[in-house]
């Protein structure tokens, strides 16, 4: 019997793999709740003056919803797009690296906000763009989940 939330919450999922991989499992911890307000993006890109000396990164630039694992990546790519700026040298170092940055973020910023306007109490506009991301996102987990079984 699933006496733990999670097992219980798995065995209400369509495909069984999840809880068959909970079964026998022990929390090593209680629930640790998130406490995530909200997606927030900054256009650092969109400045007509950069403070000399400044670079915003990761987190400062963009802060994704934690469930979607792409903050991580995103800072890392930007990291990298500031190494490749800093080896062409310091003129305009700001500008070129925050069109770059914000070219990195577009489409994992693009997706995070149509998975969230996916869920029907978050507001927002659902534009084409997003009503066509969440199709496909939405797609892409039926048949991830279908190839599974």
């Amino acid at each position: 019997m699933c006496r733990h939330p999670l097992r219980t919450f798995a065995r209400g999922l369509a495909y069984g793999r999840i809880a068959d991989a909970l079964e026998g499992a022990v929390p090593v911890t209680d629930y640790q709740p998130s406490h995530f307000p909200y997606s927030r993006r900054r256009r650092f890109d969109q400045l007509s003056q950069h403070p000399v000396g400044l670079i915003a990164l990761g987190d400062s630039i963009a802060s994704f919803n934690p469930m979607y694992g792409q903050g991580m990546t995103v800072a890392a790519q930007q990291a990298a797009l500031l190494r490749q700026c800093l080896d062409a040298g310091e003129a305009e170092l700001a500008r070129r690296f925050f069109a770059a940055a914000a070219t990195a973020t577009d489409t994992p910023w693009d997706i995070t906000v149509a998975n969230d306007l996916r869920q029907p109490h978050v507001e927002g506009q659902r534009s084409p763009q997003v009503r066509l991301i969440t199709w496909y996102i939405g797609n892409l987990h039926m048949a991830t989940a279908q190839r599974a079984n």
